[in-house]
């Protein structure tokens, strides 16, 4: 499950099975929908608030580098 985000844990991009997992078919619908703003990123935590429920997942972060090897 892969996804890419901002300085302020806004989901920019995600693949198939991050999307598959949350109910949709394709980012464009996931980002049309409520959903992406009730997500956040915090201390290596993907939290998700709902109105009846949160759901908090812990990841690993990858960090990719340019092909110089800087940020």
């Amino acid at each position: 499950m892969y996804y890419i985000y901002d300085n302020s844990s806004r989901i920019l991009m995600a693949d198939m099975d991050f999307i598959k997992i949350l109910g949709f078919s394709s980012f464009s619908e996931l980002s049309r929908s409520s959903l992406l703003k009730n997500i956040k990123i915090e201390r290596e935590k993907l939290l998700i608030d709902m109105d009846k429920r949160a759901i908090k997942a812990n990841f690993v972060e990858i960090e990719l580098l340019n092909g110089d090897g800087r940020d």
